[in-house]
């Protein structure tokens, strides 16, 4: 009997894959019974729709699939903390898996391991696995993933072209906002890895996908505006991006290096005039780096 690709591979990658599982088994499975906290009050303790399918997928028509899985959790136990935060470990090892899948791909077995175990069981990434209310980052971050990896085989195979789009809309109805910034990665593939004067086209079906939905989320605007002043009691202003983004871009780096503050509520940070220019002179440096880098190897 011949030996198919999946099985070939996981004769090979079986001992990292297994370790994988433990390191998330370990990490997270006495987070399994902790009480609902925070949102998940409001999202599933006391909604009283909780049980009704019909209205999580009519209600939210281009986002129903997090209150599906709630929906089927219900079903399965009633409001038992376990099952709601299994759905989140479970698109988390997913995400680990095909994070492992494509540097072995692309890079090394040993490069693998290391990148996919850090990802597996680094503290910044822990409230979106344990807090049940954060699971549509686990979520949405499990599907862009797998359309990534399809759109990289697709050059064999057509069909996982299609998959990869079908993949990058759920990706979308799973966080209405963050896989946008993504779009940018499949033309970024192109450029490093193929051709992107070749195959720019291939990217054209995705910025389609996330025009939709950059419409659906305007539309919604004025029903979040009145949720986050009635309910969260913010109010309206405007950020400035030249402040944000080096505050956004070097707390990454923080939070990476040295996960120690970590903190529910983000937006409540705080910074001087000398801890702007420490976050800014940081920004530069890992921008001016990732070019030179760029530009003296393209594989990198």
């Amino acid at each position: 009997m011949p030996t198919t690709p999946l099985k070939k591979y996981l004769k090979i990658h079986i001992h990292n894959l297994i370790i994988l599982f433990i390191l998330i088994a370990v990490t997270f499975g006495n987070s399994l019974s902790n009480a609902f906290l925070s949102d998940d009050l409001a999202e599933i303790v006391n909604n009283p729709n909780i049980g009704n399918l019909s209205y999580a997928i009519t209600s939210h028509p281009f986002g129903f699939i997090r209150l599906m899985f709630y929906w089927l959790a219900f079903q399965l136990g009633d409001l038992n903390p376990i099952l709601f935060r299994l759905i989140n470990i479970f698109f988390h090892t997913g995400s680990v898996l095909l994070i492992y899948v494509l540097f072995s791909t692309i890079f090394s077995k040993r490069l693998a391991l290391f990148a996919s175990a850090i990802f597996a069981i680094h503290p910044a990434i822990s409230e979106a696995v344990v807090w049940i209310s954060g699971g549509g980052y686990p979520q949405y971050t499990f599907f862009f993933l797998l359309s990534l990896l399809l759109y990289i085989f697709s050059s064999k195979r057509l069909f996982f072209y299609f998959l990869s789009s079908i993949f990058y809309i759920l990706s979308f109805m799973s966080h209405p906002q963050m896989p946008l910034a993504l779009i940018l990665i499949f033309p970024f593939w192109e450029f490093a890895f193929g051709n992107l004067k070749r195959n720019w086209v291939k990217s054209v079906p995705f910025f389609l996908i996330a025009i939709v939905f950059v419409f659906n989320t305007l539309n919604s605007l004025p029903e979040r505006e009145t949720t986050l002043s009635s309910v969260h009691y913010q109010e309206r202003g405007i950020d400035n991006p030249l402040i944000l983004i080096p505050i956004a871009i070097s707390s990454y780096f923080e939070l990476i290096m040295f996960p120690k503050t970590l903190t529910l509520y983000h937006s409540e940070l705080a910074f001087g005039p000398v801890q702007f220019a420490v976050r800014s002179l940081i920004t530069l440096l890992f921008l001016t780096s990732l070019l030179i880098t760029f530009k003296k190897n393209k594989f990198l």
